[in-house]
């Protein structure tokens, strides 16, 4: 049965079901508190799940046609926070895509750990000074020229926030960072069009943490890197891993 309150929403971006039987799956066994997830389809998924019944499922009834390197996997991500402030009254919501494992139980406990862990941890981020930062991040020549053309960049720029780039898998946002983000959208109506718009960059890795990081100076992420499962540091304080 649906629980219109319930602990955790967990967002999916879904553009394909090769997983989802064994995500669901997975999901059921490390959370022990009520959790609604939310999937954000494509159009060609959304005609295959707007009719399936899974437990604790619900399907946005916003199809977006995503592309990688492109603010359409953004603005997945963000429908899905405006249809769960409107629709349920939720402690957390959890990013994730079709490939998001968990490989740590998640409950009340471990989750206000870690969330107080990195509110207590001076997280790292970069002041703006944005060549240098980002060629520290080792982004390619061609993104970085298109980072420079952006309004988000701009934007970032003409306030002086800091910047931060952070993968998108396992971002955790509490109901307020997602009300807060719905209301500076609101405000900013034209940005928000600019980086649903934005191509050759991973708008989903950038914009809610480089908010975030300046909002109230710190973000929290669960996910581990790609590359980074053996780093036994970061599977001790993560929980979600990425299926390839």
């Amino acid at each position: 049965m649906e629980s219109h309150s319930p602990k955790f929403i967990l967002s999916v971006n879904l553009n394909s079901d090769k997983f989802i039987d064994e995500q669901l799956k997975n999901i059921r066994e490390h959370l022990s508190y009520e959790y609604q997830i939310v999937l954000n389809c494509d159009e060609k998924m959304y005609e295959l799940m707007e009719n399936k019944k899974y437990e604790n499922v619900c399907v946005n009834p916003i199809a977006i046609n995503k592309k990688r390197f492109h603010g359409t996997l953004f603005r997945g991500v963000y429908e899905n926070i405006r249809y769960s402030c409107l629709n349920y009254r939720f402690d957390y919501f959890i990013v994730l895509s079709s490939r998001s494992f968990f490989f740590r139980k998640l409950n009340n406990e471990t989750i206000k750990t870690f969330y107080d862990d990195n509110k207590r941890y001076d997280a790292h981020h970069s002041e703006f000074r944005p060549k240098t930062s980002l060629e520290r991040e080792k982004w390619p020549r061609w993104m970085w020229s298109a980072f420079r053309k952006s309004e988000f960049y701009a934007y970032l720029r003409k306030h002086s926030y800091n910047f931060q780039k952070k993968m998108h898998e396992g971002l955790l946002l509490t109901r307020k960072n997602c009300e807060d983000l719905i209301c500076f959208f609101d405000q900013n109506g034209e940005l928000y069009n600019s980086v649903i718009g934005a191509k050759n960059l991973p708008m989903e890795e950038i914009v809610i943490q480089t908010l975030l990081i300046n909002w109230q100076n710190f973000s929290t992420g669960m996910g581990v890197w790609p590359g980074g499962e053996t780093n036994s540091e970061n599977i001790k304080k993560r929980f979600i891993l990425k299926k390839y």
